[in-house]
């Protein structure tokens, strides 16, 4: 009975989320400029050197700035399978999706969880701008997410057949650190919960469930190797809008920034913490606490890493992994622990964390909007520019270069290939959301000037044939700046579009 509402509740999952991509049509939004240059980048590569080659590349590059080498082998396998069909890469990408929802949701009912309080979790652990994770073709935290899922099914399994589940445990653990940063430094949560489980489920000791897990010295050891690689060879200050610096724990108004964004969350778990106080009888708070302690000392080591990770640029959309699943284990288990009391209350504190959340869910909505118009854009941009490119026009691309870095590196790197265009640059002079961050916008600015060198605006010694704005609104800044006469062009994409492609008439 049920193994048959556990089968049923995976079934009508897997049927919202394919409704859900399908009928939103990101499967089929094409190319987007965030990430997917470099799926055709590695394609390129591929068609030139053999597969162990490009990996060992495209790793080796990665640690110049980042440590993230199962995800970048697994992206190039994807190269290799799906080569630059990105609707096959969409499809695959839902399917991550559901096989991370069926082996949380599973792992969690193995642990004892109801079937409400299994739906909770993976309601905040996911649903929200993080959700996004799950269109876009480029995230850490798609594959970061799996294998976490991976693990905590595995603890569940290690039930029965202990030493080989706990060997698969382990495996996925380490994969999910090799995914990114933020799985690394949550390792020590995971182990601690694996290890204070089964000290509950086998009634024995916390030394002897320490003993019983020495197995777990292996994932132990290499969340050890990768702090140390990235301390040491990939370095702390690479990455500008996140990671650790020398003065991080002196800007408390950045990792207050990071609370304001995580403030659902906190506010939820207030609600069931306070819950605990008005449901349980005295005489049942401090057992409730004793057992609640490890969940809290979790959620902390999960949650608070992540903080102090994301505390120069604020969590949002795919940042807020792995730091929700953190906030959404320690809810079931205030949630459980109501339950056992008074299962009313605990059915009807879910459902008032589904209303808190009620926005969030909104938030998917209009996220994955946004990526489908974003991609709807991309292609009028492209067949704008082609239908109106021979051979001879010069084409220049205007835009803000901290704000469209990565967009204009996408841009032409479609158009180059596509058609060998050669662009000429205008960097647009306007507030970008990394102004804060003067250094990195800095970087990113003269990263973007070096792609034009020789090749801007004053070196032209003609005007234009085809101006491409990356934001449609910065078009008056650009032509009064240029001193261009718009009069002298037409924007082919119209209104709608948030680029502007002009022609000369």
């Amino acid at each position: 009975m049920l193994k048959t509402k556990n089968t049923l509740v995976i079934a009508i999952t897997a049927i919202i989320i394919t409704v859900f991509f399908f009928s939103f049509g990101s499967l089929t939004s094409g190319y987007h400029f965030s990430d997917d240059h470099e799926v055709l980048s590695i394609v390129d590569s591929l068609s030139k050197k053999p597969f162990a080659e490009v990996s060992a590349d495209v790793i080796s590059a990665d640690f110049s700035w980042r440590y993230r080498p199962v995800y970048y082998l697994h992206r190039v396998t994807q190269c290799y399978v799906f080569g630059e069909n990105f609707y096959q890469w969409s499809v695959y990408t839902m399917i991550l999706c559901i096989l991370t929802f069926s082996f949380f949701y599973l792992a969690i009912r193995k642990l004892g969880f109801s079937i409400a309080e299994s739906i909770l979790f993976l309601s905040v652990s996911f649903l929200g701008s993080q959700m996004n994770v799950w269109w876009r073709l480029g995230p850490n935290e798609t594959l970061g997410s799996l294998f976490l899922a991976l693990s905590f099914f595995f603890i569940g399994k290690c039930q029965e057949h202990y030493k080989r589940n706990t060997l698969w445990f382990s495996i996925f653990l380490i994969l999910a650190s090799l995914s990114k940063e933020s799985y690394t430094i949550i390792v020590p949560a995971i182990l601690l919960f694996k290890i204070w489980y089964e000290k509950t489920f086998f009634h024995i000791t916390f030394k002897e469930s320490l003993y019983k897990n020495r197995l777990l010295t292996i994932p132990l050891a290499v969340m050890l190797f990768n702090l140390a690689f990235i301390v040491f060879f990939v370095g702390t200050d690479k990455v500008g809008y996140a990671g650790v610096d020398s003065s991080i724990f002196n800007k408390i108004s950045e990792v207050l920034g990071v609370f304001k964004n995580l403030r659902i969350y906190f506010m939820i778990t207030g609600i069931f913490i306070a819950a605990l106080f008005i449901f349980l009888r005295k005489s049942e708070l401090s057992p409730a606490f004793k057992k609640l302690l490890i969940p809290f000392i979790i959620f902390i080591l999960v949650v608070a890493p992540n903080i102090i990770l994301y505390a120069k640029s604020g969590m949002d959309e795919r940042y807020y992994l792995p730091a929700t699943q953190g906030f959404a284990l320690l809810l079931i288990f205030i949630a459980r622990e109501i339950r056992f009391r008074k299962s009313w209350a605990a059915l009807a504190l879910i459902f008032i964390a589904f209303f808190c959340q009620r926005f969030q869910y909104r938030e998917v909505v209009w996220r994955v909007e946004e990526f489908v118009s974003e991609g709807n854009d991309n292609k009028a941009l492209f067949q704008a520019v082609l239908a109106d490119y021979s051979d001879g026009p010069t084409v220049l691309l205007a835009a803000d270069p901290v704000a469209s870095y990565e967009a204009t590196h996408s841009v032409i790197y479609y158009l180059e290939r596509v058609r060998k265009i050669s662009f000429y640059g205008f960097p647009i002079a306007a507030t970008s959301s990394w102004n804060d961050l003067k250094e990195f916008s800095e970087y990113l600015r003269q990263g973007w000037l070096t792609w034009f060198k020789g090749k801007l605006y004053q070196d032209l010694n003609k005007k234009p044939d085809i101006i491409i704005v990356m934001n449609k609104s910065l078009s008056d800044k650009f032509f009064k700046d240029s001193g261009l006469d718009p009069n002298k062009y037409v924007n082919k994409l119209g209104d709608k579009n948030r680029y502007a492609v002009y022609v000369k008439k």
